[in-house]
């Protein structure tokens, strides 16, 4: 989950940073390569979360398979209203214009990306209980994860 998250966390101050200080202004070339890494980033957690809902792996995996379901999925979608908050704060500023010069203005979205704790300890539970159910074949289930999650790594 970190690997699939801490892009995404890397790139918001880089998008604040492209807008550039207050009274500056932003690097539109930037902006937009920076729009772009979240977006690439955001299209590995759709294809994590794909693969997490069509596969079949071993059935004392199937816990482990439910608790990953949705995971991160709804991390990304905090940032479906990027768009829409741009586009209302280009309206602002282009009011704002409007009326003449005036101090600059900090205007603030947050994006907070967690999964609960409770959450990731049942999937660590859920991980030990499928190893521990089978036994010798505790490698099966261990590349059966790793095969899961290799495209993402």
């Amino acid at each position: 989950m970190s690997r699939l998250m801490v892009p995404l966390d890397g790139l918001i101050p880089r998008l604040n940073e492209s807008w550039g200080k207050p009274g500056e202004p932003g690097d539109v070339d930037e902006i937009h390569h920076v729009c772009t890494l979240i977006r690439n980033s955001l299209e590995q957690i759709v294809l994590f979360e794909e693969r997490v809902y069509f596969t079949n792996g071993p059935k004392s995996y199937q816990k482990v398979l439910n608790l990953l379901r949705d995971i991160a999925g709804p991390q990304a979608d905090k940032f479906a209203d990027i768009p829409n908050f741009l586009d209302e704060l280009l309206l602002l500023l282009e009011a704002e214009r409007d009326k003449g010069p005036s101090p600059p203005q900090t205007i603030t979205k947050t994006i907070t990306l967690e999964v609960s704790e409770a959450r990731l300890d049942d999937l660590v539970r859920e991980f030990k209980r499928a190893q521990n159910s089978l036994g010798c074949l505790t490698i099966v289930g261990v590349g059966f994860l790793l095969w899961l999650v290799m495209p993402v790594l």
